[in-house]
């Protein structure tokens, strides 16, 4: 039970953390560091990203040693894939896209097929 708790809690660090990058890079402030090459500003909403983003890695490496590799990784990447997708709808009113939909749904029945006759 507890390593699909660890799961749980990687996927959500990890959609939080890329979300809170991405909000804090669009957010002008005044207050933020530049990196030029990059042209990214890093705000306090960015360090929080990074920081979520941080401990999803580590819970990364715990989901690893846990699980089959080859089955957990493609699960939870498709699972994060699909959240991402959603938020960057929902929340950051990116366009969807009836190609992304599609790309969607086939995530989704890759996962399912994954998971038939699974012990």
């Amino acid at each position: 039970m507890l390593r699909f708790v660890l799961c749980a809690l990687y996927v959500v660090f990890s959609v939080s953390g890329l979300t809170l990058v991405k909000l804090g890079s669009i957010q002008a402030s005044g207050q933020e560091f530049v990196i030029p090459f990059l042209d990214m500003s890093i705000t306090k909403m960015t360090l929080a990203g990074i920081l979520c983003y941080g401990i999803s890695f580590c819970l990364y490496m715990g989901v690893v040693s846990k699980f089959d590799l080859g089955i957990i990784i493609p699960i939870l990447g498709g699972i994060v894939n699909i959240l991402i997708l959603l938020v960057s709808c929902f929340i950051l009113k990116e366009k969807l896209t009836p190609n992304m939909i599609a790309g969607a749904l086939i995530i989704i029945a890759g996962i399912i097929v994954m998971n038939l006759n699974q012990k």
